[in-house]
């Protein structure tokens, strides 16, 4: 399966994720997708790059932006081991409006 991988609208790459990949929902907990996968060259992903749910799920819908740019260790020439996470935005939104008000 080749799951697409967007920046600002326009898809930047297809992925083929590793058997380790999940989707994990619990409810009012977590939602977020764990992507693995592995490629020949280099791709600098960033900050706000997405994958939409339903291109490998059919039948829900939702999308699951990167936060933190993940670490790329190299385990032999020219093999890049990727290993992202992509949140929900639902999930972000709830953690926000739940911290508590700071004075400043």
């Amino acid at each position: 399966m080749r799951i697409p991988i967007y920046r600002n609208g326009a898809r930047i790459l297809f992925v083929n994720p590793d058997g380790s990949s999940e989707l994990v929902q619990e409810y009012m907990n977590k939602d977020y997708v764990s992507l693995n996968f592995v490629l020949d060259g280099f791709v600098q992903l960033e900050i706000g790059d997405y994958i939409l749910l339903e291109d490998f799920i059919p039948y829900k819908k939702g999308r699951y932006t990167l936060k933190v740019i993940p670490d790329i260790p190299i385990n032999r020439p020219r093999e890049y081991h990727y290993e992202c996470i992509f949140s929900s935005n639902m999930y972000l939104s709830l953690i926000h409006i739940s911290e508590p008000t700071r004075p400043y």
